[in-house]
């Protein structure tokens, strides 16, 4: 295996291992955010969101119609939801894959 292959194994891991811990945290944001029909997060992707050929984009695409790597990211972005907003630290610069629960795929 190559150097980047098991650097992205292991981030896959370190991120599995963050949303274990994450779920708390999430349960809580989901609380809170129902009980004020607040912003509860359905679909979040990260990657590179293109998708395929003959499937049509809008609200009905699935992750399984994305070409490139993309990896699910609902929890991980439901936990950045904060009074209704959601909040992303880091600058315009910053990559939002060293977010916890998010790799590059």
């Amino acid at each position: 295996a190559t150097q980047t292959m098991v650097l992205a194994e292991m981030r896959r891991r370190q991120t599995a291992v963050d949303l274990g811990n994450m779920t708390g945290e999430y349960e809580a944001s989901l609380a809170r955010e129902a009980k004020v029909a607040g912003l509860i997060i359905e679909r979040a992707w990260y990657g590179v969101l293109h998708v395929n050929p003959g499937v049509a984009a809008g609200p009905g695409v699935e992750l399984q119609d994305m070409v490139g790597p993309v990896v699910e990211v609902k929890q991980a972005v439901q936990c950045l939801v904060d009074k209704h907003k959601i909040v992303v630290t880091g600058g315009p610069g910053s990559s939002k894959s060293s977010l916890k629960g998010f790799y590059d795929p």
